[in-house]
């Protein structure tokens, strides 16, 4: 009698003729769980950069996000950005709002970069042109992210209220990134939200307050904000995925009947499959 790779066993009369297969059969990879490490934030006036310290501690997986608002008197048209660093490191957009609902004069940006360095560095937002009124930024750092693909999806959202919402499609291990700008003044968010930044300036112009929240993920989240009074805002949200943590989750699909006193070894193989 032979046997499939992986099992040996003695002695071989001892197995029962009724032997069934027992399968492990691989599931998706174990996830990591993302974790909130840091956060700085900054607002300037006309000015055509913006620079600001932010400390990343050491950590596994991480993930950096920066938010961007540009404000105005929603008659004079925005600089856009022209990019962003961390440490000298370039750093992508994940999306934007531009002129809405105010024209041409406001814009709100988020930005991303897969591992950025340790310790304290400098966070540059740089524009393509002076703006002539103010610039709002925060920047967010995260451990437990998936470094190929961190960003799950994104959304926006913009009106003119007391309140400002937006829903995001996300998953049950995701962390979900928020930020807002708004006229008049912000207020703490909505349930299940957890605040990381809040920087209530004046309601001089356009999206000159701003602040930045996490929600653990879920098949979607719905992220909110109250105003101080009815005004213009402009939000987004993204939905941060986890890296797998190197395991594997084994399901059982099968079973076995064995005498007892059989001696079996089960060897784990690169497929994670093992069979007898």
């Amino acid at each position: 009698m032979s046997f499939k790779r992986g099992i040996s066993a003695l002695p071989v009369a001892a197995i029962l003729l009724s032997c069934l297969v027992l399968l492990a059969t691989p599931g998706k990879p174990a996830e990591a769980a993302i974790s909130f490490a840091a956060v700085a934030n900054a607002n300037g006036g006309a000015v055509s950069s913006l620079t600001y310290a932010l400390t990343v501690p050491s950590g596994t997986d991480r993930f950096l996000v920066v938010s961007v608002q540009l404000a105005s008197d929603c008659a004079a048209a925005v600089p856009t950005v022209s990019g962003v660093t961390y440490a000298g490191v370039a750093l992508t957009r994940i999306t934007s709002i531009v002129g809405v609902p105010c024209g041409g004069g406001t814009r709100s940006e988020q930005w991303q970069l897969v591992a950025p360095a340790t310790g304290t560095n400098n966070v540059v937002v740089t524009l393509s042109a002076a703006t002539a009124f103010t610039i709002h930024s925060g920047a967010m750092a995260f451990t437990g992210v998936h470094q190929t693909t961190p960003v799950r999806a994104f959304a926006s959202a913009s009106g003119a209220g007391t309140s400002s919402t937006v829903t995001v499609t996300s998953g049950a291990s995701d962390m979900v990134v928020n930020t807002v700008g708004q006229v008049n003044s912000i207020s703490a968010p909505g349930g299940g939200q957890t605040q990381r930044f809040l920087n209530n300036v004046n309601s001089s112009n356009t999206l000159n307050n701003s602040a930045g929240s996490t929600a653990p993920g879920a098949a979607s989240v719905a992220m909110t904000w109250p105003f101080g009074a009815t005004d213009q805002w402009q939000t987004i949200s993204s939905s941060l995925q986890p890296s797998p943590s190197g395991g594997w989750q084994v399901t059982p699909t099968g079973s076995t009947s064995i005498q007892a006193g059989v001696s079996i070894q089960i060897r784990a193989y690169s497929q994670a499959t093992t069979d007898f």
